[in-house]
């Protein structure tokens, strides 16, 4: 955490493009007013199963919403890296399947669940994360697989066949105008 800050930060001071807040001379007293603000954090916690068994390992993550206010940025303005530092937050499920992630600041947030570090959601929406309080959730995620085999009616090879398959739920017939 710090060592990255000063890492940023030291080149900026050093070369004298970073001004103090305060300078003291020697043998001086400088009076320095500064304002302290608590910051406006909650919580989320809960739980989630997947296929109807605790879901070990899954990884629950928020993302900030992007309000629109912050501008871009050419990947070397260091106040840009400051400001997106650390934002994400997660938490894994343990054995039990609750998770717990403290001090989430206050905002809208995109809530993930993944099967572990890879891999896409598994279930994603927005909830809104309120200073001094606890958001509670429960999830109960179900994933299954498919298996097959492709063959044509016209005789032409299988394996030359390219495309994608959807799983579409409470679909049990393909439509016709397909």
């Amino acid at each position: 955490g710090t060592s990255e800050i000063m890492r940023i930060m030291q080149p900026l001071m050093m070369g004298g493009q970073l001004n103090a807040d305060v300078n003291v001379r020697a043998g001086a007293e400088t009076r320095w007013d500064l304002q302290i603000e608590r910051p406006q954090v909650g919580s989320l916690v809960g739980s989630v199963l997947h296929n109807g068994e605790f879901a070990k390992g899954f990884r629950v993550e928020l993302r900030p919403q992007d309000d629109g206010a912050s501008q871009p940025s050419d990947g070397n303005d260091w106040m840009a890296r400051m400001a997106r530092w650390g934002r994400n937050k997660s938490g894994t499920v343990k054995g039990d399947g609750t998770f717990e992630i403290k001090d989430v600041n206050a905002g809208i947030y995109t809530l993930r669940i993944t099967e572990g570090r890879r891999g896409g959601p598994l279930y994603q929406e927005q909830v809104q994360v309120l200073a001094d309080s606890t958001l509670e959730r429960t999830f109960s995620l179900t994933t299954g697989s498919l298996q097959g085999s492709i063959a044509t009616d016209d005789g032409s090879d299988a394996k030359e066949i390219r495309g994608n398959v959807a799983l579409v739920a409470d679909l049990v017939e393909v439509p016709e105008d397909l």
